[in-house]
């Protein structure tokens, strides 16, 4: 194995680390929101500094990389999959630390029942994290479109979240305050989401030339089945 061909591995499995952290602090993030633990969201947050350091050290690790060995063809194109991947990663751990604040208000003053969407609207969206950061760091395009079809379910899970905080402010219910917080955090995670999406589109687009423009819609119910038969 060649000198470059090591800097790459080593990038891989550090942007993976950095996948797993950011996975920690989602995953942290909303079992304190469904279990109203403050002291837990307060663990969460404090796992965003560490993952901005993290992300800074990738993507010097990448334009190291392009300096020391210029890569070309494939492996240019996953350098630069990595460094968009990172900058993704800070995006998504920024709007983790954003829902784990919002857990206090809850906390003080929610609902007494959240709405059952929530728990796996968190699972649907880590879940997502992690298979798009394993899509660019294993070079996968199939996991790829699979994040795509995850993107679908989450927007799913997030429309009944919203029916739910509507009636909750249709009927005047107690915790109103705290229940607008939870259509919020809903709309944060499904945020959250579509950068995973947004970074499998990245790596389809760059392995295997997916057209950016058109291959991803906010308001679709499912990816375009064309690009998903390819």
């Amino acid at each position: 194995m060649t000198h470059a061909h090591r800097s790459l591995d080593h990038l891989a499995s550090r942007i993976r680390a950095c996948g797993a952290l950011t996975e920690d602090l989602l995953r942290d993030a909303v079992a304190a929101l469904v279990n109203r633990d403050a002291a837990l969201a307060d663990v969460s947050m404090e796992i965003a500094p560490r993952i901005a350091a993290e992300m800074t050290g990738v993507e010097d690790e990448c334009l190291a990389i392009l300096a020391e060995h210029r890569p070309v063809a494939a492996d240019l194109r996953f350098v630069l999959a990595v460094l968009r991947l990172a900058n993704d990663l800070a995006s998504i751990a920024e709007l983790g630390h954003a829902v784990a604040r919002q857990v206090h208000e809850v906390a003080a003053d929610g609902p007494r029942d959240l709405p059952p969407e929530m728990r796996s609207l968190g699972v649907l969206a880590v879940e997502m994290v992690h298979d798009a950061v394993a899509a660019v760091a294993d070079r996968d395009c199939r996991r790829a479109r699979g994040v795509l079809l995850g993107h679908a379910a989450v927007r799913r899970q997030r429309r009944e979240v919203c029916r739910w905080t509507i009636r909750q402010v249709r009927a005047g219910s107690a915790g109103l305050d705290g229940s607008l917080h939870v259509g919020w955090i809903a709309r944060t995670i499904e945020q959250i989401a579509a950068i995973a999406a947004g970074a499998a589109v990245d790596l389809l687009a760059t392995l295997e030339n997916w057209p950016i423009a058109g291959c991803h819609h906010e308001d679709a119910d499912e990816p375009k089945p064309a690009p998903l038969l390819r």
